[in-house]
């Protein structure tokens, strides 16, 4: 088979919302749909290039690669991430993927080290972490759980000491707070795309801070097929909580993201999922955010929470770096 081997554009959106659609990204209940515009998404990652394989003029794959400015042991440091990798189902045991790869190792040659990270239900998982020996057998770095809350269940609690803070506010706590490996732009982190919220002591002073993000402009979870019955049965509840329904087949889910958490105290989520629960509960059903795997045992489950689990990959020469609680945008 003929290859072409090129840089993507935005010229070729239309191209990579259509393997994207055929790509299996999301989970058994939901799956990403990427809107009008592939690139909207992709702009909240930092400083981005895409590359792809084409075959007879059809794009058959790609692989994106971001800049990021991430908090190192040795300061502030610029990262590369790699995300996106799709590989058209007709494809998946072509050459494709390493096409894909030997385009990255040539533009990076320079680059010491990589990451990814890779949902567990991605068609594509293995093949990224062995790097089918054209790329570096990937190490795990960090393992996570992306956490669906569902807002239509529970009491709100009214002792909480929440309230939504401006951004310079919250940028100086984050930037002081936040734990290794944790993203450091400024730009990213100010981007109008949500709210940011500070938890507060008894004492009036500033414990922790996160940003309740709404993607839904640039992508959207949509129900894979109809819900399980259980789902459906208590759209009534959902209904009388104040929240919108559930989605039937191909419906968007509407939810929210729990994002730049961090605190300089015992962990104390909780206070912004309520706060989230008491005045949002009207624009969402779910609220989203991920943690480490460890901490996935001590969460309060309920039948109707969501989970995914996640690796972070590393390749290449990888530094000693631990995972933050920051949900990374898949």
């Amino acid at each position: 088979m003929m290859y072409d081997t090129m840089k993507i554009t935005e010229e070729e959106n239309e191209q990579l919302l259509s393997l994207s659609r055929q790509c299996d990204t999301g989970s058994s209940l939901f799956y990403v749909d990427r809107g009008t515009d592939f690139h909207s998404l992709s702009s909240e990652l930092g400083e981005y290039h895409y590359y792809g394989v084409k075959r007879k003029g059809e794009l058959i794959a790609c692989i994106g690669v971001t800049k990021q400015f991430r908090k190192m042991q040795a300061g502030i440091k610029p990262i590369y991430y790699l995300h996106d990798v799709k590989v058209h189902p007709n494809y998946r045991h072509s050459r494709a993927f390493v096409h894909l790869i030997h385009e990255v190792k040539k533009t990076y040659s320079d680059v010491d080290w990589m990451f990814s990270t890779i949902l567990s239900t991605h068609s594509s998982s293995r093949t990224v972490v062995d790097g089918r020996g054209f790329f570096p057998k990937g190490m795990v770095i960090g393992e996570m759980v992306h956490v669906g809350v569902p807002l239509f269940i529970g009491k709100q609690k009214r002792d909480i000491r929440v309230n939504v803070i401006d951004e310079q506010t919250a940028w100086s706590f984050y930037h002081v707070t936040a734990p290794l490996f944790s993203r450091m732009e400024y730009k990213a982190f100010t981007r109008k795309n949500g709210l940011f919220l500070g938890n507060y002591d008894t004492n009036g002073k500033l414990i922790s801070i996160c940003k309740l993000v709404d993607q839904s402009r640039e992508r959207q979870l949509r129900a894979t097929k109809q819900l399980p019955i259980s789902y459906r049965l208590i759209n009534p509840i959902v209904e009388m909580a104040g929240c919108p329904r559930l989605p039937k087949k191909d419906e968007p889910l509407q939810h929210c993201y729990l994002a730049y958490y961090v605190s300089n105290k015992e962990e104390n989520r909780e206070a912004f999922i309520q706060y989230v629960k008491e005045h949002y509960r009207h624009h969402y059903t779910y609220l989203f955010y991920g943690i480490k795997k460890q901490q996935a045992n001590q969460i309060r489950s309920s039948k109707f929470n969501v989970s995914l689990q996640s690796q972070m990959i590393g390749y290449g020469d990888v530094p000693n770096v631990s995972v933050s609680n920051e949900l990374i945008y898949i």
